[in-house]
Formats: C-alpha cells, sequence, structure tokens
C-alpha cells in the first residue's frame, strides 16, 4: 500500500512539473511572438496599437493573435509556424489563398503578408478580424442559412486561383494518417479496426484513378469543417487556408459543408445557393458519393490519429446505442464546437462513422 501512495504522490509531482514548464515555454512563446508581430507585422499601419491578445484555434500549428488599437477595428495576425508551414512552399500556396479568397470577399481581407526566406523568419498573415457570434446564435432552422453557404462556395469555386495543385496529396495524406492510426492501435492492443481500414484504404487506391486528374482553376479551401466557418450575423466567411491544395475537386468543399452543417431537410436549399437547382449536375451526381466517403473518413482518420483510444471508446459506444450520426453530427457543430480534446474525439469519430456507413451501401 505504501509503494503505491509513494507512486501517486511522485506522479502528481512529475506533471505538476510538466506542467509548470509547459506554462512557462508558452509564456515565453506568447512574448516573442508579441515582440516580433510589434516589430515586424506592423508596417502596413501607423495606428497606435494598444494591445496583443492570443486567440483560440491553430490545432493544424499556426498561433493566432488579436491586435488591438487605440482607434479603428481590430486585426488577427496569423502565425505561420507549423512544421508543414515552415516550407517557403506552403506559405506561398496558403497566403496566395487567402489572398484569392479576399478578392472573392469569402475571406477576411489581408492588410499584409510575408512568406519566410532561408533564415529563421516566421511568415505570417495580417487579416481583418470578424466579429463571428456564436454558432448556437445562427438561425440553423433556416432556409436561408443553407442557401448562404451555397452561395458562399459558389462565390468560391468561380474564383480562379493560381495555387499549384499537389493532385495526389489527398491520397498520399490519407495513406499517412492509415499507417500511423494502424500504428498506434498496435500499441495500444486495439483490435478490430483493421478490416475497416483496410476497407477504407482500399477505396482510396480505387477512386485516386477515376478522380485524378481533375485539372483545378478554380478557389478549394479543403477543410470547411469546424470553427473553419464564421458568421458575422449577416453572411458566412471562410478562415485557415493551409489545406487549399489538398484536393483539386470542388465536390470535396460541398462534401465536408454538406455532412458537417446541412441537414436532410435543407439540402435543397443548400444546392440552389450553390448551383441554383435542387441537386447536383447529373454528371457531378455519379462522383459525389465517392468524394463523400472520402471526404468524411479523411477528415475523421485526422482527427482519430490526436485522439486514436478515446476515437475507439466513442466509436463502440454510439455503435452499440444506435446512435443516429448525421444529427448527432449537426448538432455538435449548431451548438458550439470548440476543438477541445474531447470535441475532437468526438468529431473525428462521428465523420469516421458517417463515412464508414456511406462506404457500406455501395
Amino acid at each position: 500500500m505504501k509503494k503505491n501512495y509513494v507512486k501517486i504522490i511522485i506522479s502528481i509531482f512529475v506533471n505538476f512539473y510538466a506542467y509548470m514548464n509547459a506554462m512557462e515555454n508558452k509564456s515565453a512563446i506568447i512574448l516573442a511572438d508579441e515582440h516580433y508581430i510589434k516589430h515586424t507585422c506592423m508596417h502596413w499601419t501607423d495606428k497606435s496599437l494598444v494591445a496583443i491578445e492570443p486567440l483560440q484555434g491553430g490545432r493544424g500549428g499556426s498561433r493566432l493573435y488579436a491586435v488591438n488599437f487605440e482607434q479603428g477595428e481590430p486585426c488577427v495576425v496569423r502565425l505561420l509556424v507549423s512544421p508543414s508551414a515552415r516550407e517557403k512552399a506552403w506559405q506561398e500556396a496558403e497566403i496566395s489563398a487567402m489572398k484569392s479568397a479576399d478578392e472573392a470577399q469569402v475571406g477576411p481581407h489581408i492588410f499584409a503578408a510575408y512568406i519566410k526566406d532561408d533564415g529563421c523568419e516566421i511568415g505570417y498573415v495580417v487579416m481583418q478580424k470578424i466579429n463571428s457570434i456564436a454558432p448556437q446564435e445562427i438561425s440553423w432552422n433556416n432556409a436561408i442559412t443553407y442557401t448562404q453557404l451555397g452561395e458562399l462556395l459558389k462565390k468560391m469555386h468561380a474564383q480562379p486561383s493560381v495555387i499549384p495543385v499537389d493532385e495526389e496529396a489527398l491520397y498520399r495524406r490519407a495513406g499517412i494518417l492509415i499507417d500511423d492510426l494502424k500504428k498506434k492501435w498496435q500499441v495500444l492492443g486495439i483490435e478490430g479496426f483493421q478490416k475497416k481500414i483496410e476497407k477504407i484504404k482500399t477505396l482510396f487506391d480505387e477512386s485516386k484513378t477515376k478522380l485524378i486528374p481533375h485539372g483545378r482553376t478554380h478557389l478549394m479551401h479543403g477543410d470547411l469543417i469546424g470553427r473553419n466557418l464564421l458568421h458575422d450575423g449577416l453572411r458566412f466567411w471562410a478562415i485557415d487556408w493551409e489545406n487549399s491544395r489538398v484536393t483539386a475537386n470542388p465536390l470535396f468543399d460541398i462534401a465536408l459543408v454538406q455532412d458537417c452543417f446541412v441537414p436532410n431537410e435543407y439540402h435543397t436549399d443548400f444546392m440552389r445557393g450553390y448551383c441554383g437547382q435542387d441537386e447536383l449536375p447529373y454528371d457531378q451526381q455519379k462522383t459525389f458519393p465517392i468524394v463523400r466517403i472520402l471526404a468524411n473518413c479523411y477528415v475523421g482518420m485526422a482527427y482519430a490519429r490526436i485522439k486514436p483510444q478515446e476515437f475507439v471508446d466513442l466509436f463502440t459506444l454510439y455503435k452499440k446505442s444506435k446512435i443516429d450520426v448525421v444529427r448527432a453530427l449537426h448538432s455538435l457543430i449548431h451548438e458550439g464546437y470548440i476543438g477541445d480534446d474531447k470535441d475532437v474525439a468526438t468529431y473525428g469519430t462521428l465523420f469516421f462513422m458517417q463515412g464508414y456507413a456511406l462506404l457500406k451501401k455501395i
């Protein structure tokens, strides 16, 4: 019994020490970022700066800050610091997409942007701050809301884009996610998901030859889920464009928005906003079911990799309770997805289950 108490006490001290170190490191990073923002990112304005505040978000690796001035509206600085964002080509693609979104009026206005050089500089984007309302304050039981979502995508996909498209990026990333999940489940001693994941891998491999090349000439987002869509009380805005070159197929955006936000009873309103009719054109209807599966499974696996054990536990729980996955996913978004660990696990599980359920029907 004494040994157990000793272990518990040691564990408490170790965890406390790790927590204090993390807080100290976080404070140091914030101070360094504030200095960089003040002395490097604000050359575009002569306004008097009052305060810099860290913002939530940036799970993909970027760090976000609100910059407040004595007069005028605040702005947001997005520091491109993730491992992928440190690549010059990746920063060029993201900033190009954000500028195109600004021109199409589907994303915040860009005041300044900088692509890192060969030194250790950090790339950044300074943008308009969208004063968004909380998800639960949006009129989700209103057809106009879903027509607006369709119109947002219509404007986005009508905007020319000069981003170089890596046609195989989606399939290459999916393969990495699948291998990573397998390894994590093996380490955790989790069985029973290998067949599911292999079936999805086969679908990705088979779809690759059917859906590539697509030949994109328009602006794509690639990650229109969760908090990447904001609403200011009048209209929707798209933010976080780092995945804009993941896929060239506009159906990917449509699938994510539809399955993340749009209940079945509002599908026609969403489609009317996007293409002016109750459903997609006939030639797109043939491939849309496959793209829906790929989009749902891809997002599900990306979040499952973050919380592999929680994902499996929730999958098992939801399957036993025969949860209405579609309704549960919409409820999570409409009532306020905040991006904490619990939401991430739930989000990934629901997306994966939705994609896998669609897969079993074909």
